[in-house]
């Protein structure tokens, strides 16, 4: 996960640290692979992401109205694009 995210694992567990002292989420060895880590969200995380979530989209969807209908329209073709790139990548 930390090489996907560009930081070093050192960074990524501090983050993971930060985020599990607040309670948004839980970690737990693999039962397969005793060295990899599981997180999972808590509750409260999960509330926290899905208020971020519908935070974010209603910004975004303010902010791409503001578009005449064929750049949304362009606009969405691109991002769509840049998606199955990254998807093709991973």
């Amino acid at each position: 996960m930390a090489k996907r995210l560009g930081m070093s694992a050192a960074a990524l567990t501090n983050r993971l640290d930060a985020l599990e002292r607040r309670g948004f989420i839980d970690r737990a060895h693999d039962r397969d692979d005793r060295r990899k880590v599981v997180a999972t969200l808590t509750r409260t995380g999960s509330d926290l992401w899905e208020r971020a979530i519908g935070d974010i989209s209603r910004v975004e969807e303010e902010l791409v109205h503001q578009l005449p209908a064929a750049d949304r329209t362009r606009l969405d073709d691109l991002l769509r694009q840049l998606v199955l790139v990254t998807e093709k990548d991973s």
